[in-house]
């Protein structure tokens, strides 16, 4: 067993990492992978390196690369307001506060909100979840929350103006939306068509088929606020595979969006093979010579990591 083998091996009998997969590429070729553990706490079979993962916001850069494939094709531009394809986003509000009897305080937004900003979470939009003001909001507004997967829960203030400030949120959810939008496909379909299946990665996807389902590794998560428990490991939080597999908002996903959105919390619902992450991974940083397919150009890698992050607000 080699030292890497090992390591890995003895880091999976740590309590709190009940199993993982671990891959690297080279040159376009997998050099190296290895299996650990067991498939979930509660599941007692060993981990395989063909076992199939929750990816979970892993697919925003699956997302962004669809945007920046249409930006190549001149479908739309970076700097391009989509309120001129998305109404919901033609007139931007700020939550500001609370009124005293709770209703929330709206302005106007001072700038328009751009693609570069949903691509870069600088559009002032946030996670209902992680942001107080955003949580309050939904609660007196009656807004449903981002986990239920329905498009009216991407209908949220933003959190401050476009371009000023950076904050983790919805921006690639509403970046999904303009994709369906102006390509005229639902992001899933769009997504099989011009990315994962010209990368080879046929075990990934918005919803498990059937070859995937027996594949599917158990999710957990760190409970109690990641504190230690007394062996010194974390507590683990078993997750229900059944509640994220198949609800009935991905189940209508599955063929068209019928008031249900694909990406952002979504995208913890997709699924993929480690390998095909490596696959995507390699594409995007070795010039897509992973599968002898280009999922994407040179330029719109270029595009990504240098016309988005280097106009990042300084406050980011």
């Amino acid at each position: 067993m080699s030292k890497t083998h090992q390591t890995l091996s003895d880091h999976a009998k740590t309590p709190g990492l009940p199993g993982f997969v671990a891959m690297a590429s080279h040159k376009g070729q997998i050099c190296f992978s290895g299996a650990y553990g067991q498939r979930g706490p509660d599941l007692a079979v060993p981990m395989a390196t063909d076992q199939v993962f929750y990816i979970a916001s892993m697919t925003k850069a699956i997302t962004t690369m669809a945007a920046l494939q249409l930006v190549e094709q001149g479908k739309v531009d970076l700097d391009q307001d989509p309120g001129t394809v998305l109404d919901d986003l033609a007139a931007p509000k700020v939550l500001t506060g609370f009124n005293e009897d709770k209703t929330p305080i709206l302005r106007p937004a001072k700038a328009s909100i751009t693609l570069r900003h949903l691509l870069s979470h600088t559009s002032g939009f946030g996670y209902d979840m992680w942001n107080p003001d955003l949580a309050q909001y939904v609660a007196v507004s009656g807004t449903p929350g981002i986990g239920t997967g329905l498009k009216a829960a991407l209908r949220l203030p933003l959190a401050f103006d476009p371009g000023t400030a950076w904050e983790y949120g919805i921006g690639i959810d509403w970046a999904g939306q303009v994709v369906e939008a102006v390509s005229g496909k639902t992001l899933d379909v769009y997504c099989r068509d011009h990315i994962t299946t010209p990368l080879g990665m046929t075990d990934t996807a918005f919803l498990p088929h059937s070859a995937m389902q027996p594949r599917l590794a158990g999710m957990a998560a760190r409970g109690c606020n990641c504190r230690r428990d007394a062996t010194g490991g974390d507590n683990v939080v078993v997750l229900d595979q059944d509640s994220v597999i198949e609800p009935e908002a991905m189940v209508e996903a599955a063929t068209a969006t019928h008031g249900v959105f694909l990406e952002g919390a979504r995208a913890w619902r997709r699924l993929a093979c480690t390998d095909h992450a490596c696959l995507c991974a390699a594409d995007l940083l070795n010039q897509s010579v992973c599968s002898g397919s280009h999922a994407d150009r040179k330029s719109t890698r270029l595009n990504s990591s240098h016309s988005s992050v280097s106009r990042m607000p300084s406050s980011a």
